[in-house]
This record gives C-alpha cells, structure tokens and sequence, in this order.
C-alpha cells in the first residue's frame, strides 16, 4: 500500500542504510561486484538514480534478496511522484458508473 502521509523511501536509501554500510561496502566495491559504474550507484545511493529491472537483479543476486524487493521499493517512490505531478487532474477524473453489458 502506498504512503498517502509521506513519500515513500527512495530505494537508494534502503541500499545506503541496510546494505551499503553495514557491510562496510564502499560505492566503487558494490559496483564492481554488480558490474556497474561507480556513478549509478553513487546517483542511486544520493536518491537521484533508479533501480532498473536489471539493476534488481544484479542486486538481489548479490545480496540474496529478491528483484521484487527492489522494483517495489521504486515502484513506490514512482508512483508517489506521479500522482504529486498529476494530483489535480487525476482527481477531476469522474469514476465509471455505469454496469457492463450481458452478453
């Protein structure tokens, strides 16, 4: 369920304060074992990157979790941005009243 209250956590936070430092990893060592460059992470990691669907992958390889994991953590912070930017206008909408056809 998405957070009306507040916006969800950035994915890049969950990496930084679970992952990332508890493992003492630094941001040139975790991209090196993901196969990726020092600055995705480091994008990912200050909340301005996203996480990819081969970008959860190579994540949840690495840290035996699941790519679900990661997608929804984005999904979440996607679909908060979303509605911010359309709130208005995806609230005018008029809700489909009208029952569907037998056949």
């Amino acid at each position: 369920m998405l957070p009306t209250h507040r916006k969800p956590t950035h994915p890049g936070e969950i990496l930084k304060y679970e992952f990332v430092e508890p493992f003492e990893l630094t941001q040139k060592e975790l991209a090196e074992q993901l196969g990726v460059s020092v600055r995705s992470i480091h994008e990912l990691l200050c909340g301005r990157g996203r996480i990819s669907p081969e970008l959860a992958l190579r994540l949840s390889q690495y840290f035996t979790t699941t790519p679900q994991f990661w997608l929804n953590l984005q999904y979440n912070v996607d679909l908060w941005n979303a509605m911010q930017a359309k709130r208005q206008s995806i609230y005018a909408i008029k809700p489909h009243t009208s029952k569907p056809h037998q056949h």
